[in-house]
């Protein structure tokens, strides 16, 4: 047995089962690459903007590694959309896929970003 955190809804749960397609029992989320993820993600909040479409969304990290990043987003954005991510204090700005995203009530989404 494994404990996971989903990275949806933040609930830890325990599963035998490995593999990309794993799912939370708590809200459904499919974790696919779970597994892979090789760097552990630090918390950091530090205020930042997503920019799509020429767009900015205002955001906020919760958690960041070379690889990636969590934010919590003002705005909406898409599974497998490419964004630019602008973190106050950083002078890079690297693009980003978005790899899940969920609502976290009126005006709040959450996602998770791989940055390319």
């Amino acid at each position: 047995m494994r404990n996971y955190t989903c990275p949806g809804c933040d609930s830890v749960f325990h599963s035998a089962v490995t593999g990309p397609h794993l799912k939370c029992p708590y809200c459904g989320l499919s974790i696919k690459g779970l597994e892979s993820r090789i760097e552990r993600r630090g918390a950091l909040r530090r205020v930042c903007r997503i920019v799509k479409g020429g767009s900015g969304i205002s955001a906020e990290t919760t958690d960041i590694s070379r690889k990636g990043a969590g934010v919590l987003l003002d705005g909406p954005v898409e599974n497998d959309d490419t964004v630019r991510v602008e973190i106050r204090g950083f002078d890079l700005k690297p693009n980003a896929r978005v790899v899940w995203v969920k609502s976290q009530g009126p005006g709040k989404w959450r996602a998770g970003l791989s940055f390319l």
